[in-house]
């Protein structure tokens, strides 16, 4: 009998490397997750370029972080933000990254 594992992409390789000596390392001295998944070292960013002013992000956000009118580009304040991911879930567009 053969088992066949699926192959790991870049993305999910990354991630198992959470809780690693490279991931705290960078945690630790460089203030950054490469796998960006620890809350307090990563932030959410609107691209304009993308952004369509849709309301999508700003309607969903939980302590409202994210302001802008319709139809115009949105900004997420990083002093409110709670970093819970919700605005890059609900985004039809790929407009929130995570930095």
């Amino acid at each position: 009998m053969f088992f066949f594992f699926k192959q790991k992409t870049a993305y999910e390789m990354l991630r198992s490397l959470v809780g690693s000596e490279m991931c705290i390392r960078d945690s630790i001295y460089e203030k950054r997750c490469p796998a960006k998944v620890c809350r307090s070292l990563i932030t959410f960013e609107i691209l304009a370029d993308k952004c369509t002013g849709c309301t999508v992000c700003a309607r969903n956000c939980p302590v409202n972080a994210i302001s802008g009118e319709r139809k115009q580009t949105h900004v997420i304040d990083t002093e409110l933000c709670i970093r819970c991911g919700i605005c890059k879930q609900v985004c039809n567009f790929d407009a929130v990254v995570i930095n």
